[in-house]
């Protein structure tokens, strides 16, 4: 593989990573543009690594494939602007190979966990539980701000499917999170983490859950073989990030990803 170009709206963003593929000699003279599209009209490039925010996924998706390229993408793909659109970020029709992250599933520490839930080490698998982490999504706008030049940051461009709003420079800096019109909210947010973390332990991807039931820090859901998976909020005091927690008849077993210590954290288990 070899890294050859860098899209972003923001010119910060452009020159750190420009920056550090110069120093990882990944590619002399790194090309760094403002715009995605110019990277989608280039024949020399077979596939993107879309990282933007949010709002951009399915969209990115969408145009990258049409483009006659594979990708990568962040989670989550079904963001709130192109629900009715995002699922086609993956039509066959393009004949185009998409990935979306989760990387959890990668990490030796959910990998081991989510083992002894599918081998039956926990006996027979009945609960399992999801830290949605995130609160709802807020409606407020930041106060406005002076928009800075396109060359430096480009916030139409950045906006991208998002009605319009004021620019604010903590939109940008990664603040966008909570605010309804860049976010979704926790479930879908880190939830696309743990609630697939569940659906892996349950041997449940392919399928999804047949009932659902709001609760007021997230929802309960059943699935057909019985299984009960639990979202919620909060009480996840001390239990790290990505949280699950998963519950048979002979014992169960909790991980997280710690932000505390170096390397794996412990997997909990009873």
């Amino acid at each position: 593989m070899q890294f050859i170009a860098i899209a972003d709206v923001r010119a910060e963003r452009r020159k750190a990573v420009k920056e550090m593929a110069d120093q990882k000699k990944w590619e002399p003279g790194l090309r760094d543009v403002s715009r995605f599209r110019e990277l989608l009209a280039r024949k020399d490039i077979d596939a993107l690594l879309i990282a933007t925010g949010d709002r951009w996924h399915s969209l990115a998706s969408i145009l990258t494939a049409k483009a006659g390229k594979d990708m990568y993408c962040e989670k989550a793909l079904l963001d709130q602007h192109c629900r009715q659109r995002g699922p086609r970020g993956n039509d066959a029709r393009y004949s185009r190979v998409y990935q979306a992250g989760t990387q959890r599933r990668n990490v030796s520490n959910f990998m081991f966990a989510a083992e002894l839930a599918r081998s039956g080490k926990l006996g027979k698998l009945h609960t399992v539980h999801a830290n949605t982490l995130a609160p709802g999504t807020k409606l407020g706008w930041l106060p406005a701000e002076p928009e800075p030049a396109k060359d430096v940051c480009d916030w139409d461009m950045w906006l991208g499917p998002c009605p319009w709003r004021p620019y604010n420079s903590r939109y940008v800096a990664g603040q966008w999170r909570s605010h309804f019109d860049f976010h979704g909210g926790g479930i879908l947010e880190w939830g696309s983490h743990t609630i697939d973390l569940c659906q892996w332990a349950n041997n449940a991807d392919q399928t999804v859950p047949i009932e659902y039931e709001p609760t007021p820090g997230g929802c309960i859901a059943r699935y057909a073989n019985g299984v009960k998976l639990v979202m919620r909020e909060t009480g996840w005091m001390g239990l790290g990030t990505c949280s699950v927690r998963y519950e048979g008849d002979e014992g169960w077993n909790r991980n997280r990803r710690s932000r505390r210590v170096q390397g794996f954290p412990r997997v909990t288990a009873r």
